[in-house]
Protein backbone atom coordinates (compact mmCIF):
# COMPACT_ATOMS: atom_id res chain seq x y z
CA UNK A 1 0.00 0.00 0.00
CA UNK A 2 1.41 3.33 -1.55
CA UNK A 3 1.72 6.14 1.79
CA UNK A 4 1.09 9.76 1.34
CA UNK A 5 4.81 10.11 1.96
CA UNK A 6 5.83 7.60 -0.73
CA UNK A 7 3.50 9.49 -3.17
CA UNK A 8 5.61 13.21 -2.29
CA UNK A 9 8.33 11.72 -2.71
CA UNK A 10 7.53 10.19 -6.60
CA UNK A 11 5.99 13.93 -7.83
CA UNK A 12 9.37 15.15 -6.60
CA UNK A 13 11.08 12.83 -8.27
CA UNK A 14 9.14 12.99 -11.54
CA UNK A 15 9.63 17.03 -11.33
CA UNK A 16 13.44 16.59 -11.52
CA UNK A 17 13.40 14.57 -14.50
CA UNK A 18 11.02 16.93 -16.33
CA UNK A 19 13.59 19.73 -15.35
CA UNK A 20 16.69 17.66 -16.43
CA UNK A 21 15.06 17.31 -19.75
CA UNK A 22 13.99 20.24 -20.42
CA UNK A 23 17.05 21.94 -19.48
CA UNK A 24 18.92 19.22 -21.74
CA UNK A 25 16.49 20.26 -24.65
CA UNK A 26 17.50 23.82 -23.74
CA UNK A 27 21.28 22.99 -23.82
CA UNK A 28 21.42 21.24 -26.89
CA UNK A 29 19.54 24.40 -28.76
CA UNK A 30 22.18 26.17 -27.60
CA UNK A 31 25.07 24.62 -28.49
CA UNK A 32 23.80 23.94 -31.77
CA UNK A 33 23.21 28.13 -32.26
CA UNK A 34 26.69 28.25 -31.11
CA UNK A 35 28.10 25.94 -33.60
CA UNK A 36 26.01 27.66 -36.57
CA UNK A 37 27.57 30.94 -35.31
CA UNK A 38 30.92 29.45 -35.77
CA UNK A 39 30.40 27.71 -38.62
CA UNK A 40 29.22 30.64 -40.37
CA UNK A 41 31.62 32.79 -39.48
CA UNK A 42 34.91 30.04 -40.07
CA UNK A 43 33.59 29.44 -43.14
CA UNK A 44 32.91 33.24 -44.31
CA UNK A 45 29.55 31.98 -46.88
CA UNK A 46 28.34 35.34 -46.04
CA UNK A 47 31.60 37.25 -46.81
CA UNK A 48 32.10 39.02 -50.40
CA UNK A 49 35.17 38.70 -52.34
CA UNK A 50 37.38 41.92 -52.73
CA UNK A 51 36.22 44.80 -55.14
CA UNK A 52 38.81 44.14 -58.07
CA UNK A 53 41.08 47.56 -58.50
CA UNK A 54 40.93 49.16 -61.39
CA UNK A 55 43.50 50.06 -63.65
CA UNK A 56 43.20 52.73 -66.79
CA UNK A 57 44.66 52.15 -69.73
CA UNK A 58 45.19 54.76 -72.36
CA UNK A 59 44.76 53.25 -76.10
CA UNK A 60 44.07 53.86 -79.63
CA UNK A 61 42.16 50.82 -79.82
CA UNK A 62 41.92 51.38 -83.71
CA UNK A 63 46.04 50.26 -83.42
CA UNK A 64 47.71 47.26 -82.47
CA UNK A 65 47.79 48.95 -78.93
CA UNK A 66 44.07 48.20 -78.49
CA UNK A 67 44.76 44.25 -78.71
CA UNK A 68 45.92 43.68 -74.75
CA UNK A 69 43.36 45.78 -73.01
CA UNK A 70 40.68 43.97 -75.09
CA UNK A 71 42.30 40.55 -74.26
CA UNK A 72 42.03 41.14 -70.93
CA UNK A 73 38.79 42.44 -70.37
CA UNK A 74 37.05 39.68 -72.97
CA UNK A 75 39.09 36.76 -72.02
CA UNK A 76 38.42 37.59 -68.26
CA UNK A 77 42.29 37.29 -67.65
CA UNK A 78 42.15 41.24 -65.58
CA UNK A 79 39.30 39.66 -63.60
CA UNK A 80 41.63 36.56 -62.55
CA UNK A 81 44.39 38.81 -61.64
CA UNK A 82 41.68 40.89 -59.53
CA UNK A 83 41.82 43.88 -61.88
CA UNK A 84 39.57 45.48 -63.62
CA UNK A 85 40.21 47.59 -67.09
CA UNK A 86 39.38 50.84 -68.22
CA UNK A 87 40.65 51.62 -71.75
CA UNK A 88 41.04 55.83 -72.13
CA UNK A 89 40.82 56.11 -76.05
CA UNK A 90 43.37 58.76 -77.50
CA UNK A 91 43.01 59.07 -80.86
CA UNK A 92 47.08 60.04 -81.49
CA UNK A 93 50.42 59.23 -80.56
CA UNK A 94 51.85 61.27 -77.88
CA UNK A 95 48.29 61.40 -76.37
CA UNK A 96 49.26 58.87 -73.77
CA UNK A 97 51.61 61.05 -71.90
CA UNK A 98 49.13 63.61 -71.55
CA UNK A 99 46.80 61.55 -69.82
CA UNK A 100 49.13 60.20 -67.80
CA UNK A 101 50.42 63.56 -66.50
CA UNK A 102 46.72 64.86 -66.28
CA UNK A 103 46.13 61.77 -64.37
CA UNK A 104 43.51 60.26 -66.62
CA UNK A 105 44.54 57.28 -67.01
CA UNK A 106 47.24 54.81 -64.89
CA UNK A 107 48.98 52.74 -67.71
CA UNK A 108 49.84 53.44 -71.65
CA UNK A 109 52.16 52.50 -74.33
CA UNK A 110 54.92 54.25 -75.69
CA UNK A 111 58.69 54.06 -76.52
CA UNK A 112 61.74 53.98 -73.69
CA UNK A 113 62.89 57.37 -75.39
CA UNK A 114 59.62 58.92 -74.81
CA UNK A 115 59.42 57.35 -71.13
CA UNK A 116 63.16 58.54 -70.62
CA UNK A 117 62.26 62.05 -72.41
CA UNK A 118 58.85 62.09 -69.94
CA UNK A 119 60.59 61.33 -66.67
CA UNK A 120 63.24 63.78 -67.23
CA UNK A 121 60.27 66.39 -67.90
CA UNK A 122 58.91 65.49 -64.36
CA UNK A 123 56.41 62.57 -65.50
CA UNK A 124 56.34 60.18 -62.52
CA UNK A 125 55.74 56.71 -64.44
CA UNK A 126 58.37 53.58 -65.20
CA UNK A 127 58.28 50.84 -67.56
CA UNK A 128 56.19 47.83 -66.12
CA UNK A 129 56.62 45.21 -69.11
CA UNK A 130 57.61 44.90 -72.73
CA UNK A 131 54.64 45.88 -74.77
CA UNK A 132 56.28 45.41 -78.49
CA UNK A 133 59.45 44.71 -80.61
CA UNK A 134 61.32 46.18 -83.48
CA UNK A 135 59.77 45.60 -86.58
CA UNK A 136 58.36 48.26 -88.59
CA UNK A 137 60.15 47.93 -92.14
CA UNK A 138 61.49 50.04 -94.67
CA UNK A 139 59.38 49.29 -97.81
CA UNK A 140 59.91 50.24 -102.11
CA UNK A 141 57.51 49.41 -104.80
CA UNK A 142 57.83 46.09 -105.90
CA UNK A 143 59.89 46.83 -109.18
CA UNK A 144 61.68 49.32 -107.95
CA UNK A 145 65.85 48.95 -108.69
CA UNK A 146 66.72 49.22 -105.20
CA UNK A 147 68.29 46.51 -103.87
CA UNK A 148 69.83 46.93 -101.07
CA UNK A 149 70.11 49.93 -98.26
CA UNK A 150 73.28 51.06 -99.53
CA UNK A 151 71.23 51.94 -102.74
CA UNK A 152 69.05 54.29 -100.81
CA UNK A 153 71.59 57.15 -101.16
CA UNK A 154 70.68 59.95 -102.74
CA UNK A 155 67.03 58.52 -103.46
CA UNK A 156 64.23 60.03 -101.71
CA UNK A 157 62.52 58.69 -98.77
CA UNK A 158 59.72 59.16 -96.72
CA UNK A 159 59.64 58.84 -92.75
CA UNK A 160 56.62 59.59 -90.27
CA UNK A 161 59.11 61.78 -88.62
CA UNK A 162 62.74 62.73 -88.30
CA UNK A 163 62.52 62.77 -84.59
CA UNK A 164 61.01 59.43 -84.19
CA UNK A 165 62.99 56.92 -82.48
CA UNK A 166 62.60 54.65 -85.17
CA UNK A 167 64.31 56.85 -88.04
CA UNK A 168 67.13 57.65 -85.47
CA UNK A 169 68.11 54.05 -85.16
CA UNK A 170 67.99 53.94 -89.11
CA UNK A 171 69.90 56.37 -88.94
CA UNK A 172 72.65 55.25 -86.37
CA UNK A 173 72.16 51.69 -87.62
CA UNK A 174 72.65 51.92 -91.38
CA UNK A 175 75.52 54.19 -90.60
CA UNK A 176 77.06 51.69 -88.46
CA UNK A 177 76.30 48.73 -91.05
CA UNK A 178 76.78 50.25 -94.29
CA UNK A 179 78.47 53.90 -93.64
CA UNK A 180 74.89 55.29 -95.19
CA UNK A 181 73.66 58.21 -92.79
CA UNK A 182 69.59 58.38 -94.42
CA UNK A 183 69.57 61.34 -92.12
CA UNK A 184 71.66 63.21 -94.52
CA UNK A 185 72.36 61.23 -97.26
CA UNK A 186 69.11 60.57 -98.78
CA UNK A 187 66.35 63.43 -99.60
CA UNK A 188 63.94 62.63 -96.51
CA UNK A 189 60.17 63.79 -96.45
CA UNK A 190 58.19 63.59 -93.30
CA UNK A 191 54.50 62.73 -94.15
CA UNK A 192 51.47 60.93 -92.18
CA UNK A 193 51.16 57.26 -91.55
CA UNK A 194 48.37 56.38 -93.95
CA UNK A 195 49.95 59.36 -96.62
CA UNK A 196 53.14 57.74 -96.79
CA UNK A 197 51.59 54.81 -98.91
CA UNK A 198 50.35 57.30 -101.77
CA UNK A 199 53.46 58.89 -102.12
CA UNK A 200 54.89 55.44 -102.50
CA UNK A 201 52.26 54.74 -104.76
CA UNK A 202 52.57 58.27 -107.26
CA UNK A 203 56.00 57.86 -107.01
CA UNK A 204 56.76 60.63 -104.91
CA UNK A 205 59.21 58.58 -103.23
CA UNK A 206 61.28 55.86 -103.74
CA UNK A 207 60.92 54.46 -100.61
CA UNK A 208 59.80 54.50 -97.16
CA UNK A 209 59.89 53.54 -93.12
CA UNK A 210 55.99 52.31 -92.71
CA UNK A 211 54.71 51.43 -89.41
CA UNK A 212 54.45 47.29 -90.09
CA UNK A 213 50.66 47.42 -89.92
CA UNK A 214 50.41 49.95 -93.01
CA UNK A 215 52.65 47.99 -94.94
CA UNK A 216 51.42 44.36 -94.68
CA UNK A 217 48.61 45.13 -97.18
CA UNK A 218 50.87 46.65 -99.92
CA UNK A 219 53.58 44.07 -98.81
CA UNK A 220 50.94 40.86 -99.20
CA UNK A 221 49.36 41.91 -102.71
CA UNK A 222 52.85 42.25 -103.83
CA UNK A 223 52.60 45.78 -104.44
CA UNK A 224 55.54 46.43 -102.40
CA UNK A 225 58.80 45.20 -101.35
CA UNK A 226 60.40 45.01 -98.01
CA UNK A 227 63.98 46.05 -98.35
CA UNK A 228 65.21 45.48 -94.71
CA UNK A 229 63.40 46.13 -91.14
CA UNK A 230 64.35 47.61 -88.11
CA UNK A 231 65.68 44.12 -86.36
CA UNK A 232 67.73 43.52 -89.67
CA UNK A 233 69.85 46.73 -89.53
CA UNK A 234 70.25 46.49 -86.34
CA UNK A 235 72.17 43.31 -86.39
CA UNK A 236 73.87 44.55 -88.99
CA UNK A 237 74.90 47.37 -86.97
CA UNK A 238 76.05 45.01 -84.64
CA UNK A 239 73.19 45.94 -81.82
CA UNK A 240 70.96 43.80 -79.82
CA UNK A 241 67.82 43.50 -81.82
CA UNK A 242 66.06 42.84 -78.02
CA UNK A 243 67.14 46.09 -76.83
CA UNK A 244 64.03 47.96 -75.21
CA UNK A 245 62.10 49.46 -77.56
CA UNK A 246 58.09 50.06 -76.72
CA UNK A 247 56.95 49.68 -73.44
CA UNK A 248 53.59 49.50 -70.82
CA UNK A 249 54.39 52.23 -68.68
CA UNK A 250 52.71 52.21 -65.37
CA UNK A 251 52.57 55.70 -63.06
CA UNK A 252 53.56 55.95 -59.92
CA UNK A 253 50.43 57.30 -58.19
CA UNK A 254 49.09 53.74 -59.42
CA UNK A 255 51.89 51.72 -57.98
CA UNK A 256 52.03 53.32 -54.54
CA UNK A 257 48.37 52.77 -53.84
CA UNK A 258 48.30 49.51 -55.19
CA UNK A 259 51.85 47.60 -54.94
CA UNK A 260 50.46 44.03 -54.32
CA UNK A 261 48.66 44.87 -58.02
CA UNK A 262 51.67 45.90 -59.56
CA UNK A 263 53.22 42.43 -60.70
CA UNK A 264 49.28 41.29 -60.90
CA UNK A 265 49.07 43.67 -63.93
CA UNK A 266 52.36 42.83 -65.23
CA UNK A 267 51.82 38.62 -65.15
CA UNK A 268 47.79 39.49 -66.42
CA UNK A 269 49.49 41.32 -69.42
CA UNK A 270 51.98 38.51 -69.86
CA UNK A 271 48.77 36.33 -70.07
CA UNK A 272 47.56 38.15 -72.45
CA UNK A 273 50.51 37.50 -74.97
CA UNK A 274 50.77 33.67 -74.01
CA UNK A 275 47.47 33.73 -75.31
CA UNK A 276 47.97 35.75 -79.09
CA UNK A 277 50.83 33.84 -79.06
CA UNK A 278 48.85 30.07 -79.06
CA UNK A 279 45.13 31.00 -79.48
CA UNK A 280 44.67 31.73 -83.32
CA UNK A 281 40.45 32.37 -82.46
CA UNK A 282 41.33 35.43 -80.65
CA UNK A 283 42.75 37.13 -83.81
CA UNK A 284 40.12 37.93 -86.55
CA UNK A 285 37.93 40.14 -83.61
CA UNK A 286 41.27 41.99 -83.36
CA UNK A 287 42.13 42.69 -86.54
CA UNK A 288 38.30 43.58 -87.37
CA UNK A 289 38.86 46.70 -85.29
CA UNK A 290 41.88 47.91 -87.30
CA UNK A 291 40.40 47.22 -90.28
CA UNK A 292 41.67 44.09 -91.98
CA UNK A 293 38.81 42.37 -92.78
CA UNK A 294 40.35 40.33 -95.63
CA UNK A 295 40.66 36.88 -95.16
CA UNK A 296 43.68 37.24 -97.27
CA UNK A 297 45.68 39.62 -95.34
CA UNK A 298 44.56 38.18 -91.96
CA UNK A 299 46.95 35.21 -91.36
CA UNK A 300 49.60 38.30 -92.30
CA UNK A 301 48.47 39.96 -90.09
CA UNK A 302 48.92 37.39 -87.08
CA UNK A 303 52.22 36.26 -87.79
CA UNK A 304 53.22 40.00 -87.74
CA UNK A 305 51.65 40.67 -84.78
CA UNK A 306 53.23 37.25 -82.54
CA UNK A 307 56.68 38.51 -84.31
CA UNK A 308 56.05 42.08 -82.43
CA UNK A 309 54.84 40.96 -79.13
CA UNK A 310 58.11 38.86 -78.75
CA UNK A 311 59.67 41.31 -76.94
CA UNK A 312 62.00 40.59 -74.22
CA UNK A 313 62.16 42.53 -70.50
CA UNK A 314 64.98 41.77 -68.31
CA UNK A 315 67.56 44.08 -66.49
CA UNK A 316 70.51 42.50 -68.65
CA UNK A 317 68.98 44.68 -71.99
CA UNK A 318 69.54 47.92 -70.05
CA UNK A 319 73.03 47.95 -71.24
CA UNK A 320 72.77 46.73 -74.90
CA UNK A 321 70.14 49.76 -75.10
CA UNK A 322 72.56 52.42 -73.93
CA UNK A 323 74.97 51.24 -76.48
CA UNK A 324 72.06 51.75 -78.90
CA UNK A 325 71.61 55.10 -77.17
CA UNK A 326 74.91 56.27 -77.81
CA UNK A 327 75.02 55.01 -81.45
CA UNK A 328 71.92 57.47 -81.77
CA UNK A 329 73.46 60.39 -80.06
CA UNK A 330 76.56 60.52 -81.50
CA UNK A 331 74.90 60.39 -85.18
CA UNK A 332 71.65 62.74 -84.39
CA UNK A 333 73.61 64.52 -81.59
CA UNK A 334 72.39 63.97 -78.31
CA UNK A 335 70.26 67.28 -78.18
CA UNK A 336 68.06 65.70 -80.74
CA UNK A 337 68.02 62.90 -78.76
CA UNK A 338 66.52 64.34 -75.79
CA UNK A 339 68.27 61.99 -73.10
CA UNK A 340 71.39 59.94 -73.35
CA UNK A 341 71.19 57.78 -70.14
CA UNK A 342 69.42 54.72 -69.49
CA UNK A 343 68.63 54.78 -66.17
CA UNK A 344 67.61 51.08 -64.88
CA UNK A 345 65.40 53.16 -61.98
CA UNK A 346 63.33 53.80 -65.14
CA UNK A 347 61.49 49.90 -64.65
CA UNK A 348 60.16 47.42 -62.71
CA UNK A 349 61.99 44.67 -63.15
CA UNK A 350 61.01 42.76 -59.80
CA UNK A 351 57.04 42.21 -61.00
CA UNK A 352 58.33 40.35 -64.08
CA UNK A 353 59.76 37.71 -62.38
Amino acid sequence: MTTAAQLRRLAVASVLVLAALFAAACGSDSDGDASSTAATSAGGGSATAPEPVKVRIAAITSAGQGDIPTILQEQGIAARHGLEIEVVEISQTGQQWTALRGGSADVATGSVLDLLRQRRAGLRARGLTAFQTFSNPIVVPADSPIRSFADLRGKKLATPGAGIFDFQIVRAAGKQADGLDVGTDTKVTEAAPPLINRLLDRGAVDAALQFSSLALAPLTDGRYRKLTDLPQLLQSGGFDDQSFYLLYSVTDEWADEHPDKVPELAAAIREAVDLLETDDSVWAPLAARVGVTDPRLLSAYVASGRASLRAAYDERLVQPTQELFDAVARTVGAEQLGVTRVDPSAFVFDANG
